[in-house]
């Protein structure tokens, strides 16, 4: 992401190196458009180091969601907690977990087409099952630190640094070993 948003002006010390600051209420976000490798419909992992400069407001994180472009994926923040849904949240389409504050933190949802939801808060994982089968098809663009709906597009204040998205779901043992390797590397391995 910092590579990304150096085009930007805004670039800012990240937790792994350099970062994005997105500020509110300037509606600052990035546009990776609606591109066939990021059309994911069926296993989905997001990540993303996360700092958010309060924890009052609806902030988006990750999103292909949109009133009239299709519901796809989101990863937010609202009402002090951290969510990760498909298909628009309904049902069994979103998980939820801890209460957010202004730490640096690692954050990662994961979606299998077994129907389960995952999302992990500093290497610890929140689960839902009995998702749907599939990630609805969406012409909604993939927006950091925004989405598309009207009304709703919560830009983000905060900053943000090693987005992913991914085709796959992650495993916990690989988002806990990213989580230890990122979060402290000098005690992560010794020689």
């Amino acid at each position: 992401i910092a590579d990304l948003y150096q085009d930007e002006g805004n670039p800012t010390a990240g937790q792994i190196d350099g970062a994005g600051n997105f500020v509110y209420p300037s509606d600052q976000y990035i546009n990776l458009g609606n591109p066939v490798k990021l059309q994911i419909t069926g296993n989905l992992s997001i990540e993303t180091w996360i700092q958010l400069a309060d924890t009052n407001t609806t902030y988006q994180i990750v999103a292909k969601d949109k009133d009239t472009g299709g519901r796809a994926y989101t990863l937010d923040h609202s009402s002090q907690t951290w969510r990760f849904y498909i298909n628009g949240g309904a049902g069994s389409n979103i998980v939820t977990t801890g209460t957010a504050n202004t730490n640096w933190h690692h954050l990662v949802g994961t979606y299998d087409i077994n129907g389960t939801l995952k999302l992990y808060l500093d290497g610890v994982a929140a689960t839902q099952t009995g998702a749907d089968a599939s990630i609805p098809s969406a012409t909604a663009n993939v927006l950091i630190a925004r989405r598309e709906y009207a009304g709703f597009t919560g830009p983000l204040n905060g900053k943000m640094d090693e987005v992913r998205i991914s085709n796959t779901a992650r495993s916990a043992g690989w988002v806990q070993t990213e989580y230890n390797n990122q979060s402290s590397p000098s005690t992560f391995a010794s020689v």
